[in-house]
């Protein structure tokens, strides 16, 4: 039983930038450590496990397999999310899948019903929500000193040079459901819900693309309302470089200048604004260092939330992916972006095999 176990042993499904990224943070959690990593390459993750520890695999299906291994990360290219969240759920393995979760709502809402078939834990890895940051944020907004949200601007854009980045690159391969939007428009998604409190239809949604030369978006705009008045302005892109948040609430307003792996918050009062001159009443600056890149905190919870054998999460919930991703369904369908490989399957289908 996980429950028992005095570490827990994980699995890392795909030992790329991310993979290694996260078997790195794993050094901070004393109960957590790698146990193996799987690649088509068993001279990958060789290379991988000589850094990292653990069991090397030539394929993916050796790795659920291992005794071992008590979860799953699972960090392959998004199209392969789906076939490898339900190889490592029917091997009874709980899975934390790297977001984006999937390329669309219909693919999350079969994972999740995949999972909860095996009675196996899944959830998508926003790692972002998990930074002390954050959790400051949530505190302070729950507390209601700043009052009624009324606006998030949430702003993601991974700054790449359009100049030297080949058609090839992950980002603009449609195979690979490139584009801004899965990429990086989820981390504003996710800043949104966050402030918000709650998962909500909005009751208007626009949306702009800008496309790339390879019919990916390049970058996505979105403006949403919701019922109680409070809107959102979010922007994703690849060229642009921004990673800010700003939550504005009636009586202040929050500005995280690097929202995907918060250090700083800044908190201010509502500006006193006059013909000669404005002030703010109270602005704090609030400093929230960690060590590593970060990804120990997520690690941490979803060790918690499996060794309590829960089988779903209570911060990332399935509602909340199933939101984001159908939200992001809508900015595709109104651009005319569908992925090669979404042509012609039926919504349920793996849509690739490993």
């Amino acid at each position: 039983m996980v429950s028992q176990k005095k570490k827990i042993g994980w699995g890392i499904l795909g030992p790329g930038r991310i993979g290694r990224d996260f078997a790195a943070s794993l050094r901070y959690v004393p109960d957590g450590y790698v146990a193996a990593a799987g690649s088509r390459s068993l001279e990958r993750s060789r290379a991988f496990c000589r850094e990292f520890g653990g069991t090397a695999y030539g394929s993916y299906r050796e790795l659920v397999e291992d005794p071992a291994v008590d979860i799953v990360y699972v960090a392959v290219p998004h199209p392969m999310h789906e076939a490898a969240v339900k190889l490592a759920s029917d091997a009874g393995k709980a899975v934390l899948c790297e977001k984006p979760f999937a390329v669309n709502r219909a693919q999350a809402a079969s994972m999740f019903e995949h999972a909860a078939a095996n009675g196996t834990f899944l959830m998508e890895g926003l790692w972002s929500r998990f930074f002390p940051a954050w959790t400051y944020v949530r505190q302070l907004l729950r507390s209601g000193e700043l009052g009624r949200v009324v606006n998030v601007t949430s702003l993601t854009g991974w700054g790449v040079d359009p100049k030297t980045l080949p058609p090839t690159d992950r980002l603009l391969d449609p195979a690979l459901a490139g584009g801004a939007l899965l990429d990086g428009g989820v981390y504003s998604l996710a800043a949104m819900t966050v402030a918000m409190g709650r998962l909500e239809e909005p009751t208007e949604f626009f949306s702009s693309v800008l496309p790339a030369s390879t019919g990916v978006d390049a970058e996505s705009t979105l403006f949403l309302r919701f019922a109680d008045g409070m809107t959102a302005n979010l922007m994703c892109g690849l060229y642009r470089r921004e990673f800010r948040t700003v939550i504005t609430c009636e009586e202040g307003s929050i500005l995280i200048p690097r929202h995907r792996n918060p250090d700083m918050v800044l908190v201010g009062s509502r500006p006193q604004v006059h013909c000669d001159q404005s002030y703010w009443q109270d602005h704090r600056v609030m400093r929230f260092p960690f060590p590593g890149e970060g990804f120990q905190y997520e690690a941490a919870a979803v060790q918690e939330w499996v060794r309590a054998g829960l089988t779903v999460s209570p911060e990332v919930p399935p509602e909340e992916t199933l939101l984001i991703s159908g939200l992001c369904d809508r900015v595709r369908a109104a651009a005319g972006i569908v992925y090669p490989f979404e042509q012609n399957r039926d919504a349920g289908e793996a849509v690739s095999q490993i």
